[in-house]
């Protein structure tokens, strides 16, 4: 469960560790928030939507819906709501494939799409499929976010160190103040690298642009 004082939460505990992959704590560089995540697959999901410039915000295990259906009544806690740049709003089951694609457990989701539909929002059920993420992927993005969230360089600071054209990390750290101030740009999304490839000295960095960072979600 978030552990934020927007006071957006569910309310429903996290189970206990003995029945968990994984259990952690993990502030968002978007939104400043803790979360709690249950599993390494949903802190892999939390991990894109910080990333995702189309996501404008994102809660962990927001809401309790009771839903009744052909399956019978029951209560469902969404793993994320979805705050999206046009401003609709999604409700996010994260679920591995195995279990995902089981028969009841499709039909389960079909009625709670179904439901949420109807109340104007969208539904989508997210595996580790969906996520199109490698582990460079993942280490990068998490050592990025850390930089991004521990820096303190003001933002002037670091927009007078943007990049105008292709660049290299190195090149970059030898006008800058100090080499963690370049991982804070890049942490914050203020210019842009590959991200599946290892991110070295001589890694090529350059201008942000509009199109760079969206669609992991």
């Amino acid at each position: 469960m978030g552990t934020g004082d927007d006071g957006k939460h569910s309310g429903r505990n996290l189970l206990s560790r003995s029945k968990l992959t994984d259990r952690s704590l993990v502030r968002s560089s978007k939104t400043g928030r803790v979360n709690g995540y249950e599993s390494i697959l949903q802190s892999n999901w939390g991990l894109a939507f910080d990333w995702d410039k189309k996501i404008t915000d994102f809660y962990e295990e927001p809401i309790k819906l009771k839903i009744t259906g052909s399956l019978g009544s029951f209560k469902y806690f969404p793993d994320f709501e979805v705050i999206n740049d046009d401003g609709s709003i999604d409700y996010v089951e994260i679920k591995p494939s195995r279990y995902a694609e089981k028969p009841k457990t499709k039909r389960k989701h079909e009625e709670i799409g179904e439901y949420l539909n109807e109340q104007g929002f969208g539904f989508r059920v997210l595996t580790e499929k969906d996520l199109g993420l490698t582990q460079i992927h993942i280490s990068n993005m998490r050592r990025l976010k850390w930089f991004a969230i521990s820096g303190k360089t003001p933002l002037e600071e670091l927009q007078s160190l943007s990049p105008q054209g292709v660049t290299t990390i190195e090149e970059l750290q030898n006008k800058s103040d100090s080499p963690q101030q370049v991982m804070e740009l890049l942490g914050r999304q203020m210019a842009f690298v590959d991200l599946s490839k290892p991110i070295m000295a001589n890694t090529e960095i350059r201008k942000i642009k509009e199109s760079d960072y969206v669609g992991f979600y």
